[in-house]
Protein backbone atom coordinates (compact mmCIF):
# COMPACT_ATOMS: atom_id res chain seq x y z
CA UNK A 1 0.00 0.00 0.00
CA UNK A 2 1.33 3.45 -1.09
CA UNK A 3 2.19 5.91 1.48
CA UNK A 4 0.46 9.44 1.09
CA UNK A 5 3.26 12.30 1.68
CA UNK A 6 0.71 14.71 1.01
CA UNK A 7 0.38 17.36 3.88
CA UNK A 8 -3.15 18.49 4.93
CA UNK A 9 -4.16 21.75 5.34
CA UNK A 10 -3.75 22.57 8.79
CA UNK A 11 -0.09 20.66 8.48
CA UNK A 12 0.56 22.69 5.48
CA UNK A 13 -0.66 25.99 7.68
CA UNK A 14 1.53 24.94 10.94
CA UNK A 15 4.86 24.20 8.60
CA UNK A 16 4.57 27.97 7.00
CA UNK A 17 3.77 29.63 10.37
CA UNK A 18 6.63 27.71 11.90
CA UNK A 19 8.87 28.76 8.43
CA UNK A 20 8.06 32.39 8.79
CA UNK A 21 9.02 32.74 12.54
CA UNK A 22 12.32 30.43 11.81
CA UNK A 23 13.26 32.65 9.44
CA UNK A 24 11.92 35.82 10.29
CA UNK A 25 12.86 35.77 14.38
CA UNK A 26 14.88 32.83 14.83
CA UNK A 27 17.54 33.07 12.54
CA UNK A 28 19.08 36.24 12.14
CA UNK A 29 19.45 35.72 16.94
CA UNK A 30 20.67 32.43 16.31
CA UNK A 31 24.40 33.45 15.84
CA UNK A 32 24.46 35.66 19.02
CA UNK A 33 22.97 32.40 20.86
CA UNK A 34 25.25 29.97 19.76
CA UNK A 35 28.59 32.45 20.03
CA UNK A 36 27.17 33.59 23.71
CA UNK A 37 26.10 29.84 24.91
CA UNK A 38 22.52 31.54 25.81
CA UNK A 39 19.31 30.07 26.16
CA UNK A 40 16.86 31.45 23.28
CA UNK A 41 14.14 32.73 25.70
CA UNK A 42 13.08 35.39 22.43
CA UNK A 43 12.47 32.43 20.69
CA UNK A 44 10.32 30.83 23.11
CA UNK A 45 8.61 34.57 23.42
CA UNK A 46 7.56 34.15 19.97
CA UNK A 47 6.62 30.19 19.61
CA UNK A 48 4.35 31.10 23.02
CA UNK A 49 2.49 34.32 21.22
CA UNK A 50 2.05 32.34 18.04
CA UNK A 51 0.58 29.18 19.75
CA UNK A 52 3.31 26.56 18.93
CA UNK A 53 4.17 25.37 22.76
CA UNK A 54 0.29 23.86 22.17
CA UNK A 55 1.37 21.92 19.13
CA UNK A 56 1.27 18.55 20.57
CA UNK A 57 -1.32 19.44 23.59
CA UNK A 58 -3.87 17.18 22.69
CA UNK A 59 -7.67 19.16 21.06
CA UNK A 60 -9.51 18.32 23.52
CA UNK A 61 -7.24 20.03 26.34
CA UNK A 62 -6.96 23.81 24.02
CA UNK A 63 -3.76 22.79 22.20
CA UNK A 64 -3.67 22.35 18.77
CA UNK A 65 -3.83 18.37 18.78
CA UNK A 66 -0.36 17.60 16.60
CA UNK A 67 0.32 13.91 15.60
CA UNK A 68 4.07 13.09 16.17
CA UNK A 69 4.32 13.72 12.89
CA UNK A 70 2.67 17.51 12.20
CA UNK A 71 5.25 18.04 15.45
CA UNK A 72 8.00 16.59 13.07
CA UNK A 73 7.59 18.83 9.89
CA UNK A 74 7.00 22.01 12.02
CA UNK A 75 10.26 20.89 14.26
CA UNK A 76 12.14 20.45 10.91
CA UNK A 77 11.46 24.35 9.80
CA UNK A 78 12.21 25.62 13.42
CA UNK A 79 15.60 24.12 12.98
CA UNK A 80 16.01 26.18 9.21
CA UNK A 81 16.37 29.37 11.99
CA UNK A 82 18.00 27.89 15.17
CA UNK A 83 18.88 25.00 15.84
CA UNK A 84 19.27 25.20 19.72
CA UNK A 85 15.51 26.36 19.88
CA UNK A 86 14.68 23.28 17.73
CA UNK A 87 16.51 21.18 20.43
CA UNK A 88 15.10 22.73 23.36
CA UNK A 89 11.35 22.95 21.53
CA UNK A 90 11.58 18.82 20.68
CA UNK A 91 12.32 18.47 24.79
CA UNK A 92 8.83 20.21 25.55
CA UNK A 93 7.01 18.33 23.00
CA UNK A 94 7.58 15.11 23.46
CA UNK A 95 6.75 15.70 26.99
CA UNK A 96 3.41 16.62 25.79
CA UNK A 97 3.47 13.88 23.30
CA UNK A 98 4.52 11.02 26.39
CA UNK A 99 1.71 13.00 28.65
CA UNK A 100 -0.92 12.58 25.67
CA UNK A 101 -1.53 10.17 23.34
CA UNK A 102 1.55 8.34 24.35
CA UNK A 103 0.32 7.81 27.92
CA UNK A 104 -3.08 6.76 26.18
CA UNK A 105 -1.45 4.09 24.63
CA UNK A 106 0.03 2.52 27.80
CA UNK A 107 -1.53 -0.46 29.98
CA UNK A 108 -2.01 1.58 33.16
CA UNK A 109 -4.69 0.91 36.12
CA UNK A 110 -7.26 2.82 36.58
CA UNK A 111 -6.04 4.26 40.09
CA UNK A 112 -2.58 5.77 37.90
CA UNK A 113 -5.05 6.04 34.73
CA UNK A 114 -6.95 8.82 37.02
CA UNK A 115 -4.12 10.02 39.22
CA UNK A 116 -2.34 10.62 35.71
CA UNK A 117 -5.29 12.63 34.00
CA UNK A 118 -5.61 14.81 36.89
CA UNK A 119 -1.82 15.61 35.94
CA UNK A 120 -1.72 16.39 32.83
CA UNK A 121 -5.11 18.39 32.95
CA UNK A 122 -3.19 20.99 35.41
CA UNK A 123 -0.10 20.60 33.12
CA UNK A 124 -1.93 21.11 30.01
CA UNK A 125 -3.63 23.59 30.87
CA UNK A 126 -0.45 25.89 32.47
CA UNK A 127 0.55 25.12 28.36
CA UNK A 128 -1.93 26.37 26.82
CA UNK A 129 -3.32 29.23 29.31
CA UNK A 130 0.25 30.35 30.52
CA UNK A 131 2.56 29.25 27.80
CA UNK A 132 4.67 27.17 30.01
CA UNK A 133 7.00 25.45 28.91
CA UNK A 134 8.39 21.99 29.84
CA UNK A 135 11.40 19.96 29.31
CA UNK A 136 13.25 16.74 30.32
CA UNK A 137 15.81 16.11 32.46
CA UNK A 138 17.80 13.96 29.56
CA UNK A 139 18.88 14.38 25.97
Amino acid sequence: MPMNLEMSAAQQDLVARARALALERFAPRAGLHDREASFPFDDYADLREAGFLALCVPARYGGLGASYETYCLVAEQIAQGSGSTALTFNMHCLTMLMMGEMADAMPLSNKVRERHEALRRRKFAEVVERGVFYGQPHS
